[in-house]
């Protein structure tokens, strides 16, 4: 996988195919890179008790303030 968050960011893993849908699939058409991104796993998302664990919220709240500061790498 190759780009430029990819690269900034250091991810080197290959393009792969997941057993579920986002909305990411709709932004695809207006980009050749979508990235889905989110807190938790996709084994308690969509479920009958869905849940995040707070540690992984925060986590991923810290992320993307880093990402929207250019923080990365």
């Amino acid at each position: 996988m190759e780009g430029p968050t990819v690269t900034k960011v250091g991810d080197d893993s290959a393009p792969g195919g997941v057993r579920w849908c986002c909305d990411g699939s709709v932004f695809c058409p207006r980009s050749d890179e979508t990235v889905v991104f989110g807190p938790g796993s996709i084994k308690q998302g969509h479920a009958t008790v869905e849940y995040i664990a707070t540690a992984e919220l925060e986590a991923a709240s810290d992320a993307l303030a880093r990402l929207l500061a250019g923080d990365v790498g």
